[in-house]
């Protein structure tokens, strides 16, 4: 979608081969995105695929990953949100490589160790990123399990579902319980 920053996803993983160069990036989308013949200008063909699945075959691709990443733009209207893709990606037990200043995520996922948190633009934090996220996937299982675990405390539906029910009835219903 037209929120991805795709150049900087494109540049940091570019510092990612640079360090790694059998590393792949596997690029996973619902519909054609014409930006991404561009942004993927000058990268060897055979460090990427693009992949064009339906929703339902998402987490068998998530889970082919060491890890996932999710730049999106820091506009106002994404100070409030958290993409779909960083639930799905810790349920399949993948740490995410999110930009800073998408809703709480970035202190979510430091909190909890599941993911790394890059501000892009530039080759130093690119690379400290790349650092930090070697790291992280080092500790092996831990990590997926770590990250499968925040998925169901922080992004289950029914639990989310029950949370918002109990929120709307204590600001219709002050004092009354659910």
């Amino acid at each position: 979608g037209t929120w991805y920053q795709l150049k900087e996803m494109r540049e940091f993983f570019s510092t990612v081969r640079s360090e790694d160069p059998g590393a792949q990036w596997l690029i996973v989308t619902g519909r054609p995105d014409p930006r991404l013949a561009k942004e993927l200008e000058g990268l060897d063909p055979s460090a990427y695929q693009v992949q064009m699945l339906p929703h339902e075959m998402v987490p068998d691709a998530l889970r082919t990953a060491a890890a996932s990443l999710c730049f999106i733009s820091p506009v106002s209207s994404k100070l409030a949100c958290c993409p779909t893709k960083i639930g799905e990606s810790l349920a399949c037990g993948v740490p995410v490589v999110i930009s800073e200043g998408v809703g709480d995520c970035d202190r979510l996922i430091e909190r909890e160790r599941v993911g790394v948190v890059v501000r892009p633009g530039s080759s130093e934090a690119y690379r400290a990123g790349v650092v930090a996220l070697r790291g992280l996937l080092a500790e092996g299982p831990a990590v997926a399990e770590r990250c499968r675990r925040v998925a169901a405390e922080y992004f289950d539906l029914e639990q989310g579902v029950t949370k918002y029910l109990d929120l709307y009835r204590q600001l219709v219903c002050p004092g009354v319980a659910g």
